[in-house]
C-alpha cells in the first residue's frame, strides 16, 4: 500500500532532522514502512552508512557522502542500516523559485561527488545547527534564503537534467499531481492518459508498478478518505449517500464496497 503524505504538504512546511536509523521507524511517520509520496521535495545528506532506496521501481544503494534529491510526488521508501546525516523536506514555497527558473528540469537524483559534496555537507550541517527552537514567520523567510542557497550549490555542482530523461517518473508524478486535483470528479485512467498524451495500458502499467495498486482501487481510497474528513466535519443530519456524492462515489454499492475493504465496517448516518 502507498500513502500520499498529507501532512507534509502544507506551502510552508520544513522538516529538517540530524538522523539516525531510528528517524525511519518513527511510528508517527511513514518515511521507513511504506512507500509514500508528497508534493514536497526531500534530501537525504548521507554523512556516514548506507541506506537503500526504493524509487522509481527500483532499489537504489546510497552510500556514505552521497545526497539524494526526491522530487514532486515521486514515490519512495528508504530502508536504513546504520547511518548518520540530515533528510530535509522542503515546502512548495521555498521550491518554487527553483522550479520557475527550471520548470522542466530538475536536480540530478543522486549526487556523489565526495570534493563537491564537502561543501554542500558544511553548508548543510551549519545550517542544522543554527536552526532557532521556535518556529516563526521570520524562520519562514530565512529558511527559504537557505532553501535557494541549497540549490545554488546543487545546481553549480552538479547541473540540472531533464524531467523526460525519466519519463516513467514523470508519468506517474502527473497522474498522481491530476487525481490530487480531481479525484472528486468522475475521472478513469483512460482519461487522465488521453489528457496527458499517453497510452491508457502505460498509464495502467506504470500506476501498478509504482502504487501496487490499481488506479480505481487508489482512487477509491482517496475518496474514503476524503469522506472520513468531511464525514468528521459535518454536522448532524448529513447522510452518508451526500457526502459520499460529494467525494466523487456515484455509485451508493461502489463506495460501501470500499468503505468496507478499509474500515472493516459501514459508517452511519449522522441523526439529530
Amino acid at each position: 500500500m502507498n500513502y500520499y503524505e498529507r501532512r507534509l504538504d502544507a506551502e510552508k512546511y520544513c522538516y529538517f532532522v540530524k538522523v539516525g536509523a531510528n528517524c525511519f521507524d518513527d511510528e508517527n511517520k511513514n518515511i521507513g514502512k511504506y512507500v509514500h509520496f508528497h508534493k514536497n521535495v526531500q534530501f537525504l545528506f548521507l554523512k556516514e552508512g548506507q541506506i537503500t532506496l526504493q524509487i522509481g521501481g527500483e532499489n537504489l544503494e546510497i552510500k556514505q557522502g552521497q545526497i539524494v534529491f526526491i522530487d514532486s510526488l515521486e514515490p519512495h521508501v528508504f530502508s536504513p542500516d546504520k547511518i548518520d546525516g540530515y533528510l530535509l523536506v522542503l515546502g512548495v514555497w521555498y521550491v518554487d523559485a527553483f522550479k520557475t527558473l527550471f520548470a522542466d528540469k530538475r536536480l540530478p537524483r543522486i549526487m556523489g561527488d565526495n570534493a563537491k559534496n564537502k561543501q554542500i555537507f558544511e553548508f548543510v550541517e551549519k545550517w542544522h545547527n543554527t536552526l532557532p527552537r521556535v518556529e516563526s514567520e521570520e524562520m519562514c523567510y530565512d529558511t527559504f534564503l537557505k532553501a535557494n542557497q541549497l540549490f545554488k550549490l546543487l545546481k553549480n555542482g552538479y547541473g540540472v537534467v531533464s524531467k523526460s530523461e525519466v519519463l516513467s517518473d514523470v508519468a506517474i508524478s502527473s497522474i498522481l499531481a491530476f487525481v490530487n486535483d480531481h479525484f472528486q470528479e468522475n475521472i478513469t485512467i483512460k482519461e487522465i492518459a488521453s489528457k496527458l498524451g499517453y497510452a491508457k495500458e502505460y498509464c495502467s502499467q506504470i500506476f501498478n508498478k509504482y502504487m501496487g495498486e490499481s488506479f480505481r482501487k487508489y482512487l477509491n481510497r482517496k475518496r474514503i478518505e476524503k469522506f472520513q474528513q468531511l464525514y468528521l466535519l459535518k454536522k448532524d443530519n448529513v447522510s452518508v449517500a451526500e457526502i459520499s456524492k460529494e467525494c466523487g462515489f456515484e455509485c451508493q454499492a461502489t463506495f460501501y464496497r470500499a468503505y468496507k475493504q478499509i474500515y472493516g465496517k459501514t459508517p452511519k448516518n449522522k441523526k439529530l
